[in-house]
C-alpha cells in the first residue's frame, strides 16, 4: 500500500507546497473512521480525507467535496482557523505531521488497523480521532523521528530480511525483496533502498490480488504516474472499484451456491422418493396377489396374511377395506400403482430439470469470476435478482406433495409454511385437514373439477395428517375436514393459526404415506 516511509516521504514536499500558509477552516466526519480535513489557500480549497478503517487505510484529496447536511459531525475544533507551518514525515516512519500555529501540530499515524490522527499542542496530548487507541495520547511527535542507517551488523543480525531491517519498507517492496530478488547481499540491499528513496514513479499495481501503490514495476501495472497525490487517488479509486466487485460477486456467488446446496437437497429427497417408488413399493404385486387368491379372501375384514409367491417362502400381510369386495380391493391397489407411475414420471422430469437448474447455476458462477465491470455485474445481478423475484418456487419445492388416488396432496411443513399452503395455494374447492385440538401440519386435497373427491381418499389423507401432527403416536386421532372456503385466517393471528366452520370429524390411525 501506500503507507510505507519512502512514499510519505516524497508525499509530503507535494502537500507542503500547496497547503504552506493556508488555514484550516473544517474538520468534519460523516462516516465512521473517515475525516475530513479542509484547508484554504488564496481562494482555493484543499481536502485531505483520512479513511482510518481497519481493511481501508488510505489518504486521498478530492478535488471538491460535498458535506452531507445530515449524519455530519465537526471535529477537532482547536485546529479551526489555524494556518499551516509545514508539512514533514518522520525518518523511517509511517507517520506526518501537520505544524500549524500556536504550537499546534496534528500527527497522522498510518499503521494499517491502528491508524489515527492525533492533536499535540507542544508535547502536551489534546486529542485524538480514534480514542480507542490510547497509547497514542503517550507519542511524543518531536521525538518520533529515527535513525536511518543500514549498516552491515544490522544486515547481518536479521539475515537479510529487509522487512526485520526497514519495518517500514511497506508490503510490497518487503515481499519482492524477501520472496523474489536474487541477489539479497548487503550492497544490494543498500541499492535497492536507495532506489526506493530516489524513485519518483508510482504505480497502481494488482499484486497477489490484490490492489497496491508501488514505486517500482510488479505484478499488472493498472496505472502510472509522477505525482504522489494522483497515485493515492488513483490507488484509492481503484481498490475501491476492484473491492467492490469483489465484494458484490462474493455476495452473488454466495447467493447462488445456497440455490445450488437447496436444488441439490430437493434432487437428494426426490431420488430418495423414486427409489422407494421403484424399488420397496408393491401396489401392483399386492393388486396381483389379491387376484390370484380372490377365492379365499372373505369378505368385510380388514386385513389377510397370503403367500407372498414374489418371495419365495415369504408370507405378506394386505390391509384390505372392508366395504370393498376382494377384487375392488385388488383394483384399489392397481389404482395406486398407476398413480405411482405417473408419481415416477412426475418426479424423473422435475429431478431433471432441477439438473439442469444446477447446470445453468454453475455456468453463471463462472460467468461472475469473468466480468471485470461492475456495471456489467450489476447488470447480471439485477437480471438474475428480477428472473428469480418473478419465477415462484414450485409446489413440489414448497410443500410435501403425495398422490392418493390421482388426487393431489399438499402437505405444510411448518406453522408459516402451513399459511402459505392456506392462503395461497389452496383453492376455494379443496379439502383441507388437520388433527384436531393439536398443532400439526395443515393437509390439502387438490379439487378436479367434475369429480367428487371419494371418502375413500379422504381418510387416507386423514391417517397422513394425523401422522403429520403432534398426535402421530396415539392410537386414534380426531382430524377435522372441510373445504377450504370455510378455513379463514384473523388478522394478527399467530402464523398457521386459522379459523374453521362446518367441519367434520373423523378418527383414523395415525399413519404415513
Amino acid at each position: 500500500m501506500h503507507n510505507n516511509y519512502f512514499f510519505i516521504k516524497k508525499l509530503c514536499p507535494y502537500l507542503e507546497r500547496i497547503n504552506q500558509g493556508g488555514t484550516i477552516t473544517e474538520c468534519f466526519s460523516q462516516e465512521k473512521d473517515e475525516l475530513i480535513l479542509k484547508i484554504e489557500n488564496h481562494g482555493d480549497a484543499f481536502y485531505i480525507r483520512a479513511s482510518m478503517k481497519p481493511h481501508l487505510t488510505f489518504l486521498t484529496f478530492p478535488d471538491n467535496f460535498h458535506r452531507a447536511r445530515n449524519n455530519s459531525i465537526d471535529l477537532f475544533a482547536e485546529i479551526i482557523n489555524e494556518k499551516v507551518l509545514g508539512i514533514e514525515a518522520y525518518n523511517n516512519e509511517r507517520a506526518f505531521k501537520i505544524v500549524l500555529t500556536n504550537e499546534k501540530l496534528l500527527f497522522f499515524k498510518l499503521y494499517g488497523s491502528h491508524a489515527n490522527m492525533i492533536l499535540f499542542q507542544g508535547d502536551l496530548f489534546v486529542k485524538s480521532f480514534n480514542q480507542k487507541l490510547i497509547a497514542d495520547e503517550e507519542i511524543i511527535p518531536k521525538l518520533a523521528h529515527k535513525d536511518f542507517i543500514i549498516s552491515e551488523e544490522m544486515y547481518d543480525k536479521h539475515h537479510g530480511d529487509i522487512n526485520k531491517i526497514i519495518p517500514t519498507v511497506g508490503k510490497v517492496a518487503g515481499e519482492y525483496w524477501n520472496r523474489y530478488k536474487d541477489d539479497k547481499s548487503y550492497e544490494s540491499l543498500v541499492s535497492f533502498i536507495n532506489f526506493l528513496d530516489t524513485s519518483n514513479t508510482f504505480y497502481i499495481v494488482s499484486y497477489q490480488k490484490n490492489i497496491s501503490l508501488s514505486l517500482f514495476k510488479i505484478g499488472d501495472v493498472l496505472h502510472q504516474t509522477y505525482n504522489p497525490i494522483e497515485a493515492c487517488n488513483l490507488l484509492y479509486g481503484t481498490y475501491i472499484s476492484i473491492y467492490q466487485i469483489n465484494k458484490e460477486k462474493a455476495e452473488l456467488v454466495g447467493n447462488l451456491l445456497a440455490q445450488i446446496k437447496k436444488t441439490e437437497r430437493y434432487i437428494q429427497k426426490s431420488s430418495e422418493r423414486l427409489n422407494f417408488l421403484e424399488n420397496e413399493a408393491r401396489n401392483e404385486e399386492i393388486g396381483h396377489i389379491i387376484m390370484a387368491n380372490l377365492h379365499r379372501i372373505p369378505t368385510k375384514i380388514t386385513e389377510i396374511e397370503l403367500e407372498d409367491f414374489y418371495h419365495e417362502n415369504h408370507s405378506i400381510k394386505i390391509i384390505l377395506k372392508k366395504d370393498l369386495n376382494p377384487q375392488q380391493n385388488a383394483e384399489h391397489y392397481y389404482k395406486k400403482a398407476k398413480n405411482e407411475w405417473k408419481e415416477k414420471a412426475h418426479i424423473k422430469d422435475n429431478i431433471a430439470s432441477k439438473q439442469q437448474k444446477i447446470e445453468d447455476l454453475k455456468a453463471l458462477i463462472i460467468r461472475i469470476d469473468q466480468i471485470t465491470s461492475l456495471k456489467e455485474l450489476r447488470g447480471l445481478s439485477k437480471t438474475a435478482h428480477h428472473k428469480k423475484k418473478h419465477e415462484d418456487p414450485s409446489v413440489d419445492e414448497l410443500f410435501r406433495k403425495i398422490m392418493i388416488e390421482n388426487f393431489t396432496v399438499l402437505i405444510g411443513k411448518n406453522s408459516i409454511n402451513n399459511d402459505l399452503l392456506t392462503l395461497k395455494y389452496a383453492n376455494k374447492e379443496d379439502i383441507w385437514l388437520h388433527a384436531r385440538n393439536v398443532s400439526g401440519s395443515h393437509v390439502v386435497i387438490k379439487n378436479i373439477p367434475g369429480q367428487k373427491i371419494p371418502k375413500s381418499v379422504i381418510e387416507r389423507v386423514a391417517e397422513i395428517a394425523a401422522y403429520h401432527s403432534k398426535a402421530k403416536n396415539d392410537t386414534l386421532t380426531p382430524v377435522m375436514y372441510t373445504f377450504k372456503k370455510f378455513v379463514r385466517k384473523i388478522k394478527g393471528a399467530a402464523p398457521g393459526s386459522v379459523i374453521v366452520d362446518k367441519e367434520e370429524v373423523i378418527m383414523v390411525q395415525p399413519k404415513d404415506y
